[in-house]
């Protein structure tokens, strides 16, 4: 039986997580989505679901997933090349928008099954751009990694690193 299943319609056997970081490993620990992704692939693991990280400097050169494997992209300032995604042999395929979603074009969007949005206010823009269906799903961090924030005195809090780049805040 399959250990990981979906709402989509055939269960997910496994999954590669596509990061937009680099596998460069004195830089790697910097870049908030390859600890974003390490939690979501330790979840899914502990979950039964076998689950492989893609990182935007290496994917090319990964071996091919096996059959039923799904893959998430987990799209931040990159973005897989368009025609390795045409090639790779993936049961789904799927986008999670974490971060740049104003840089994402109708063309990109319809490379995907299922795009997830992790901001509520840029759920209905990209859903009128897109022709693939687009849902809310909410990116979490795992405090566990680093231990848990203090709280909140009160008012917003936006954990994030903007690596000296102006970012828009996510709401």
């Amino acid at each position: 039986s399959d250990v990981c299943s979906s709402d989509l319609s055939t269960s997910v056997r496994a999954v590669d997580l596509w990061l937009p970081c680099p596998s460069d490993p004195p830089g790697l620990t910097r870049w908030g989505d390859y600890h974003f992704g390490l939690a979501l692939q330790q979840a899914l693991l502990r979950a039964g679901c076998p689950a492989r990280i893609l990182y935007r400097n290496t994917y090319r050169d990964a071996s091919s997933p096996p059959a039923g494997t799904s893959l998430l992209v987990l799209r931040g300032k990159y973005e897989p090349s368009p025609e390795w995604l045409s090639r790779a042999s993936y049961v789904h395929r799927l986008l999670w928008v974490i971060s740049w979603p104003s840089t994402l074009l109708p063309s990109e969007l319809s490379r995907y099954s299922l795009v997830f949005v992790a901001s509520h206010c840029d759920l209905p823009r990209l859903s009128a751009l897109s022709t693939t269906p687009c849902r809310l799903l909410r990116q979490a961090t795992a405090f566990s990694i680093l231990g848990a924030p203090s709280p909140p005195r009160a008012g917003l809090l936006f954990a994030a690193n903007c690596r000296g780049e102006p970012r828009p805040l996510a709401a």
